[in-house]
């Protein structure tokens, strides 16, 4: 069996050729239009997920901010409240006054209860 070749200069031949041609370009147009569609929805689903990462990283900053500002608060009371704490000075000085009067006390009670 031998395969017959179509001669050059038939008229089909150029039909043929100009034919396998257009498919070819409307082939290539077609893988560009599909690649290019591809690459918008890749687009597109990336930008949705930017949006929805920048959406979540604003709330967990305004969850941070809320909660310096309740640490803030919270460090501020803090304060406040050691300062109305008594100091070593005058926890020594209240601890002397206390066994001055106590002492004080026994002498009255000794005296009372040897007269």
């Amino acid at each position: 069996m031998s395969i017959a070749t179509p001669s050059c200069n038939s008229p089909w031949g150029l039909v043929e050729w100009a034919i396998t041609g257009l498919v070819t370009l409307a082939a290539s147009i077609g893988a560009f239009v599909w690649r290019l569609e591809t690459i918008e929805a890749t687009l597109t689903r990336a930008r949705q997920e930017v949006g929805e990462a920048r959406q979540a990283s604003d709330a967990a900053a305004q969850r941070l901010a809320e909660r310096v500002d309740q640490l803030r608060d919270e460090a501020c009371r803090l304060r406040e409240s050691i300062s109305a704490l008594p100091t070593r000075e005058e926890l020594r000085s209240l601890d002397e006054r206390m066994s001055e009067r106590s002492e004080a006390l026994a002498t009255r009670l000794d005296r009372l209860l040897g007269a």
